[in-house]
């Protein structure tokens, strides 16, 4: 066997490059800001599993219990998890999960093994160069997002708010707030340990770099938990003993910081309506945090939804990733008032809440010990007399990041950064945990090979074959078990992954025989993604319809319709899954007869799993509109509108409607309405269509901003722009005038 040093070397290294999973995007996968990150990350781990059972049985000798308290109650929570997956609405999901998310148990347990394999294996000084390893790799990824926005990496296509490589905002601004907290507890240890002013430096900037980057991210959620991170390092600060240089020094420090923030934020809420804070993204965002803003008012009612659910089902709750049936029981209409395109949640925007509503109270229970236990011994650090000023920095910065965490995580949820930090520094807390605790008790050794007497014990030099055996067996175990995982539930689904997104390709190049060949190879294998490969193969299909032949479009569709039904049978409540069955029927009405009724069929079950949903009544609008039952149409419409009456989509829908019906009045103000919503018209025809409508009325206005949607859907040309150039010279616009006609000028000087 290997040495155990060796051993420990090759789970530092594995762990060190899990550190890297947040960098990996994988565009030619569905979801791919998620597929590989997981994926990786997963066979990291079962690889480490394997390496670390090798050390366990390889004369393991430790003077500190195997599992601290901290660890203890990590497992409590994943056996709990478990129990509720079991006992939940679908135990099949619940601990698989599905592309989108790729967490579930299995995902869960993943990090948890991860958490465990480092605080059993490693002391608190060997996991804290792991941390500063994570503060070099976080300032490196923290520096993707901005050199995105200078367009330096414009092949990720990751939209204008910083993201990094995360693919969404928020999911970067709390990867900021465990990586900016991290450098400041180096920064103190620095100024501590060391008169390196290069050191010190490197830390603060990467602090401030990344506080930074976390107000120009614009999550309100994640500035609200970092400032509740940070006031409570500078109070805490400045109730420390002043002995030492150091804290004197800190002290004057936080309290500049700390007035210098009520200042700060007295003038940014006194003047939030003035025309500099509102025009500013940054400051814009951080004023408008109210209770009354549209995403607040719909994270409370997203509350009360999750309360009503967690009532229904109050011991071990939904089962993990089953929030999305409970939401849409218990979804109050009130938040389509202020979310009216966006209220469809798979997860309660509130981690609490969705522990609370998915594994129900003793979940809720098991997951608030983990923080107990970890604030409890931050603060028993800063209050044990006997604690050095490294101790006690030590704790109060744990118990910011710690307290960060958990607020912003009050208006979010988990994904795979925050889980990977989250379980990386419980890691940290644990080893310390049990090498300060003074009630340690020496532990017996840990395999290595027994002595006996003549009596019936082994003599000096004597093996035990059967303990030998024994190990051998459980190492032979372990090894098969990961193969398996790995094989089955871990690489073969990023594969079907890829091949949900080559259907699409192969489709688009017509070849025929191939997509269809690679559909039918991922409906018969499809892992546990069997519905993510309906939705996934329909999303894919329908972003590039007018590109595919018809003959594929037909045998793609037709071959997704067959496994409908029995997908749709074992998991009935899934509304997506519905949605997609109504779309793909009414696609199919040009060669199967029998398509619509059937529509109309799943239509009315979305209506019966979501009736306070306005979109099952939009999609049953479309359906009776490919009936030409238009009256139905319009009652499906309007009643959808009930809910808000600024639908885009549903003022769209009455404009095609009133256009069947030759009402060209009511037609030409529905789309305006739609226009003006904010509706993204994908089609080039139905855009040059309007453009003439628009034109009849004289309005100039409306085909400037619906000329700008269809430059979008093509490339421009000189020709595009002088049209922009006119119809908003027209209207007096010259603030476009002059940007269409720098880009006209830069077309003709090209070339």
């Amino acid at each position: 066997m290997f040495s155990n040093s060796n051993l420990k070397l090759f789970i530092f290294y594995l762990a060190l490059a899990a550190l890297f999973t947040p960098f990996l995007v994988d565009r030619t996968v569905y979801f791919p800001f998620i597929a590989l990150k997981a994926t990786s990350f997963r066979i990291l781990v079962e690889i480490m599993a394997i390496v670390w059972v090798m050390w366990l049985l390889s004369n393991r000798d430790s003077s500190r219990p195997f599992l601290s308290p901290l660890a203890k109650a990590v497992i409590i929570y994943g056996i709990v998890i478990l129990l509720s997956a079991l006992f939940g609405l679908d135990a099949f999901f619940s601990f698989f999960s599905g592309n989108e998310r790729l967490e579930g148990v299995f995902g869960i347990w993943h990090f948890i093994l991860f958490f465990l394999i480092l605080s059993t294996t490693f002391s608190s000084e060997e996991i804290k160069k792991l941390l500063k390893y994570q503060v070099y790799i976080g300032l490196f990824y923290s520096l993707v997002s901005p050199i995105k926005n200078l367009g330096l990496a414009n092949q990720f296509n990751l939209g204008t708010r910083l993201s990094g490589l995360t693919g969404n905002p928020s999911y970067f601004a709390a990867y900021l707030i465990f990586n900016a907290f991290l450098s400041l507890y180096f920064f103190f240890e620095e100024c501590q340990n060391s008169s390196n002013n290069k050191k010190n430096l490197f830390f603060l900037l990467s602090f401030c770099l990344e506080s930074v980057l976390v107000f120009m991210s614009g999550v309100r959620g994640a500035m609200i938990g970092y400032g509740g991170g940070l006031l409570i390092i500078l109070l805490g600060i400045l109730l420390l003993d002043d002995k030492e240089l150091l804290i004197k020094n800190l002290k004057r420090l936080s309290l500049g910081i700390l007035c210098a923030g009520v200042i700060f934020l007295v003038l940014i809420f006194s003047f939030r309506g003035s025309p500099f804070i509102k025009n500013h993204f940054v400051l814009g965002r951080l004023a408008s945090i109210s209770i009354n803003d549209p995403t607040a008012r719909s994270r409370l009612y997203s509350i009360g939804t999750a309360w009503r659910a967690f009532l229904e089902k109050p011991l071990l709750g939904w089962g993990p990733e089953n929030y999305q049936a409970a939401y849409i029981k218990h979804f109050n209409p009130e938040v389509i008032r202020y979310l009216p395109t966006d209220f469809y949640f798979d997860r309660a925007h509130n981690k609490i809440m969705e522990v609370l509503t998915t594994t129900g109270l003793i979940g809720l229970i098991s997951y608030l010990s983990i923080f107990i236990l970890s604030i409890g011994f931050c603060l028993r650090l800063l209050r044990d007399k006997n604690s050095d000023s490294q101790h006690k920095l030590t704790g109060l910065l744990f118990l910011g990041l710690l307290a960060a965490y958990f607020v912003q995580n009050l208006f979010l949820f988990d994904f795979h950064e925050s889980y990977l930090m989250f379980f990386l520094v419980l890691a940290f807390l644990s080893a310390l945990s049990q090498e300060i605790n003074p009630h340690i008790l020496p532990k017996k050794q840990f395999g290595g090979f027994l002595k006996r007497s003549d009596t019936g014990t082994l003599n000096v030099g004597e093996v035990d074959y059967a303990q030998k055996l024994f190990k051998y067996l459980i190492l032979t175990g372990v090894i098969c078990a990961v193969f398996y995982s790995l094989s089955i539930w871990v690489i073969y689904p990023y594969l079907v992954s890829r091949r949900i997104i080559l259907v699409g390709r192969y489709a688009v190049a017509g070849e025929e025989q191939k997509a269809s060949q690679t559909l039918k190879s991922i409906l018969l294998h499809p892992s546990f993604l069997k519905d993510d490969v309906i939705i996934g193969v329909k999303d894919t299909v329908f972003d590039v319809y007018n590109k595919i032949k018809p003959s594929t479009i037909n045998k793609i569709v037709t071959m997704l319709l067959e496994e409908i039904p029995s997908v749709v049978a074992q998991r009935p409540s899934h509304y997506p899954l519905l949605v997609s069955e109504v779309q793909l029927r009414l696609l199919s009405a040009e060669w199967d007869k029998t398509a619509l009724e059937k529509a109309r069929l799943a239509g009315e079950k979305l209506i019966q799993i979501a009736p306070q949903f306005p979109s099952s009544y939009l999609v049953n609008a479309y359906v009776y509109l490919a009936s030409k039952d238009y009256q139905q149409a319009l009652e499906a419409t309007n009643t959808a509108l009930n809910f808000n009456s600024n639908l885009a989509e549903a003022h769209y829908l009455l404009g095609v409607i009133y256009e069947n019906l030759n009402d060209s009045e009511k037609s030409y103000a529905e789309y305006l309405q739609a226009l003006y919503n904010g509706f993204a018209f994908n089609n080039l025809n139905t855009i040059v269509k309007l453009l003439n409508l628009f034109q009849k009325y004289q309005n100039y206005e409306a085909m400037a901003l619906l000329y700008e949607q269809a430059i979008t859907l093509k490339i421009p040309t000189p020709d595009d722009y002088l049209v922009l150039i006119k119809l908003f010279g027209k209207i007096g616009n010259q603030e476009k005038v002059n940007f269409y006609t720098t880009k006209l000028n830069q077309i003709i000087s090209n070339n």
